[in-house]
């Protein structure tokens, strides 16, 4: 806050400054310099009918008083000037723009999709999930707020960021789903299953050329391989 109603008194001095014909021009002017130029005078001269207003009253051409209460505070922001918006707002927005631009806030960092891939993104899997904990984890980790000791570590300082199963790495998502070997057996038994019921479901169905091809695929659903899964 500053002890000074800056802002109303510019818009006051604006006002008569557009409402004046002919228009009066502004330039600085050195002060309290003795020189004998034409403006150092009109300076001069401007300083010595202010001191003596109280005394000369007739004499000073007048000025239309100002028809508005000027504040006794006004709020001021180092990078904005003076707030002359809704304060509620721009303390909002600001607070928007603080937590969009923290390094922890992941939708910063990545890149949208639609400027170099004009193909649409599959279903969420969690639409075709079995259990409302798969679905709640999935919509957790979509969004960067899963609670890995890397989130918490960036966003809460209270825990330290490494794997809680002991592994010498951050504890990302990324660690827990594709790499922990905590996890690595129900990789191994789920990927297993898939492929079972893959190969089940298209006996006797589809050319061999066919039913290899979805065989693959079954095989690497669960490999971390950046080339078969960029940016999903």
């Amino acid at each position: 806050l500053l002890a000074q109603p800056a802002c109303s008194l510019y818009r006051w001095l604006f006002s008569l400054l557009h409402s004046t014909s002919p228009s009066p021009s502004l330039c600085w002017t050195a002060a309290h310099t003795g020189s004998l130029a034409p403006e150092c005078l009109a300076n001069d001269y401007v300083d010595r009918m202010a001191s003596s207003a109280q005394h000369s009253a007739g004499v000073l051409a007048s000025a239309p008083l100002a028809t508005f209460a000027m504040d006794d505070f006004t709020v001021v922001a180092p990078d904005y000037g003076f707030i002359e918006c809704n304060l509620s707002s721009f303390i909002i927005s600001r607070l928007e723009h603080a937590y969009a631009s923290h390094v922890s806030f992941r939708p910063a960092k990545a890149l949208t999709l639609a400027l170099y891939d004009r193909h649409l993104l599959p279903d969420f899997p969690y639409t075709r999930a079995s259990s409302s904990y798969s679905a709640v984890v999935q919509l957790y980790a979509r969004s960067s707020q899963l609670d890995t000791a890397q989130v918490r570590h960036r966003r809460f300082h209270d825990t330290p960021p490494w794997c809680h199963f002991g592994c010498d790495v951050f504890e990302s998502m990324h660690h827990i789903f594709a790499l922990c070997p905590a996890f690595m057996a129900i990789h191994r038994a789920h990927n297993m299953q898939l492929c079972d019921e893959t190969s089940s479901l298209l006996e006797g169905k589809t050319t061999d050329s066919i039913k290899e091809v979805f065989d693959r695929a079954a095989q690497r659903l669960f490999s971390d391989d950046a080339g078969l899964w960029p940016q999903y």
